[in-house]
């Protein structure tokens, strides 16, 4: 029950299409901003350096698991989840309940 309301990072693992990534930047804004009213609190994309031609990153940080289960629907943003399916391929996804967070 605890780990429910635990803060998750969900973490995408994408295989971005030659000479797409200026449409998967534009569409992954787009499909973060409309998911903040359902819990999303913030993501990150990144390039993988380490992953081979194409390979980027997403990671995202989400209120809790109830919240990303039940946020995560294409409708929120239709047409953006359109050009982010023609940009790229998702290959991997893994979900991280935080434990500890350190700033400084």
């Amino acid at each position: 029950q605890e780990r429910d309301m635990a803060e998750v990072r969900v973490i995408y693992e994408l295989v971005v299409r030659p000479g797409m990534e200026d449409a998967l930047h534009r569409a992954w804004q787009e499909i973060v901003a409309a998911h903040v009213p359902d819990g999303a609190l913030e993501s990150v994309l990144a390039r993988d350096e380490q992953g081979g031609e194409g390979s980027f990153v997403a990671i995202s940080r989400w209120r809790s698991l109830e919240h990303w289960e039940q946020g995560r629907r294409d409708d929120a943003a239709p047409q953006a989840y359109e050009r982010f399916d023609k940009a790229c391929e998702v290959v991997g996804r893994r979900i991280l309940h935080e434990i500890q967070t350190l700033r400084r």
